[in-house]
């Protein structure tokens, strides 16, 4: 083993591409709020906190509401659509990067910003929730991404260096949180690669795998 021996996976975006499912969420909810979907520019809250999402546009579009019980509106929309499309969203190629890594002597992590609740049901529902040594949910830090809260937290549970740790995120505020911890990124996502990336994949099928292996490589690590 070279110089990373964490693998630290995002889950919405990385593990399970839940995103449209949670934006028809917030915009059912956006609606009933009396917000048109169409006016609001929420790709800048992707990966990012809900409390921090809804608290601005609260404040931008003066909404008097609770935005604790929206919170608990939306987590519990966004549980019961994930659970009834959880199949169909899984990442193509995920499961196999994740036992590559697994037989590469890899450790393995999770920082993500759904709650416990939903994560430990996706993760058991996957078979996959023994793969992972330690695991970090958005309700269980005080901020969320960008925010490099949780994966400060994460390599604490690990007992891990930032300079042992791959990240593989997909949205800004995840890559913002990632490397304001220190930690080199895999971003996946489509477009071109930046420098605050050490590398991008479009998903996890066969020749994105190659890919990440082809990097461990260059970097001496297998």
């Amino acid at each position: 083993m070279g110089r990373f021996e964490v693998a630290i996976f995002d889950l919405d975006g990385v593990i399970i591409l839940s995103e449209k499912l949670y934006a028809d969420v917030a915009s059912e909810l956006l609606i009933s709020l009396g917000i048109q979907p169409e006016n609001v520019d929420r790709d800048r809250f992707v990966g990012g906190s809900a409390e921090r999402m809804w608290s601005t546009l609260f404040e931008e579009h003066g909404v008097d509401e609770d935005v604790h019980r929206i919170l608990a509106v939306e987590k519990e929309m966004q549980f019961k659509a994930v659970q009834k499309n959880l199949t169909e969203i899984v990442n193509p190629g995920i499961f196999e990067m994740i036992n590559e890594l697994l037989e590469l002597g890899f450790e393995l992590g999770l920082a993500t910003s759904s709650w416990r609740r939903s994560v430990d049901q996706i993760l058991e529902r996957l078979g996959i929730g023994e793969k992972f040594s330690a695991t970090v949910c958005g309700d269980e830090v005080t901020k969320g991404k960008p925010s490099p809260e949780i994966y400060n937290t994460i390599l604490r549970k690990l007992g891990q260096s930032t300079s042992r740790c791959l990240v593989f995120e997909d949205s800004e505020n995840g890559l913002q949180s990632a490397t304001a911890a220190g930690l080199t990124c895999v971003r996946v996502a489509l477009g071109a690669q930046s420098d605050k990336e050490a590398l991008r994949i479009p998903d996890f099928r066969s020749s994105a795998r190659r890919d990440v292996i082809e990097y461990l490589k260059s970097e001496f690590i297998i």
